[in-house]
């Protein structure tokens, strides 16, 4: 009996709109709390599309658009789990806007909240057999910033749920819906929301064995948002209590920690390198004398206009000493593709001083369609 069934049911923090900031910096908002969910507070609001815009209600226009965009889309969208390295969150929007297809609405003339679960439903078809879609929310401030409120992405054979392998026949419609991640976002005055859709998101997702082009029915598509009623109220100063925490251990920085993020394009061969590299240093443990060291690197890289070509390697290596005692681990794993298979190239090996004591190799191809 602590009273913990007198608190609310659910509790969330909502965002403030903020500039683009990859780094892992502090985010302005507020805690609101419900009573329960689903709750009255957030309604779903229903937005349709015409070319550019997106409007109050659906209307039928007749329109219809195009999407086939370049395998290096996505570049600007952040780490798929980011947890503290550098630039690790997304970045301004705006490159990644211009290559795709955006439907923007009105400078908002009072605040807007989304709290819970965006959907955009779309009528849509593709001229192959393959075909995914990307969808991003934008919060787009006056001076053109684009900042990532949330996206969703869906391979269209997967479209009647993960579990199945649902066929496509070309130039044929499909009515589809994509889920995107929940959100609790605020936004401020003459700020415009975007609707952004793509056919890629690399590296975020693996690019489709063909490069498809897409064509979407603006007649059969909207936008569903989880709007929370500018009254619910339902603030929050200090919804938790001071976190507690063991002492830090007592340490020494031997080797201080570096990182980089760089993204290069060759123009002579169209080949995009997108090479990360964190590396933690070495600390000394002073407690028990045990010097801690780890280092990580991940290489994306792909041909403008060849999904075929897409390839990730990624290098992780620890080490652990002490007086008379010095272990490391190196691993790595390259993986590629052809238009049915997937290949996995990896290595681990471990050390002790200078030698060798264990390593394993792997060399693995996963068919694309297990279903």
């Amino acid at each position: 009996d602590n009273g913990v069934m007198d608190e609310p049911a659910f509790l969330a923090y909502l965002q403030d709109s903020h500039a683009p900031d990859p780094n892992p910096n502090e985010r302005a908002g507020r805690w609101v709390e419900e009573a329960g969910w689903p709750t009255n507070n957030v309604a779903m609001t229903r937005l349709g599309m015409v070319p550019g815009s997106l409007i109050e209600t659906a209307g039928a226009s007749g329109s219809s658009v195009e999407i086939c965009s370049p395998v290096t889309l996505g570049l600007k969208s952040g780490e798929y789990m980011p947890i503290s390295g550098i630039a690790e969150l997304p970045q301004d929007q705006r490159g990644d806007d211009a290559l795709s297809v955006c439907f923007d609405g009105e400078p908002l003339t009072e605040k807007l909240e989304l709290l819970g679960t965006t959907y955009a439903h779309l009528r849509i078809s593709s001229d192959c057999a393959h075909g995914m879609i990307a969808v991003r929310i934008c919060d787009v401030a006056p001076n053109g910033e684009s900042t990532l409120i949330s996206y969703g992405l869906l391979n269209l054979k997967q479209r009647d749920g993960k579990e199945v392998c649902a066929e496509i026949t070309p130039e044929e419609m499909m009515d589809v819906s994509v889920r995107l991640n929940d959100t609790g976002w605020s936004m401020k005055l003459g700020h415009k929301l975007r609707l952004a859709l793509s056919s890629h998101l690399w590296p975020m997702a693996w690019p489709q064995a063909e490069q498809a082009t897409l064509k979407v029915d603006l007649d059969g598509c909207s936008l569903e948002l989880p709007v929370r009623s500018n009254d619910a109220g339902g603030e929050i100063d200090t919804p938790f209590a001071e976190t507690e925490a063991a002492d830090a251990p007592t340490l020494e920085v031997v080797v201080p920690a570096t990182g980089s993020r760089h993204i290069h394009q060759n123009i002579e061969t169209g080949e995009t390198v997108y090479d990360v590299k964190s590396d933690s240093g070495k600390i000394r443990f002073e407690d028990i004398n045990l010097t801690y060291g780890s280092m990580n690197s991940q290489c994306y890289s792909i041909i403008d206009g060849d999904p075929l070509s897409a390839k990730i390697e990624y290098c992780a290596d620890f080490s652990f000493a002490r007086d008379g005692w010095d272990v490391r681990t190196e691993s790595q794993l390259i993986t590629t593709c052809d238009a049915e298979y997937f290949f996995l190239n990896g290595r681990i090996a471990a050390y002790e001083g200078d030698e060798q004591v264990y390593a394993r190799k792997w060399d693995l191809k996963v068919p694309r369609i297990v279903f």
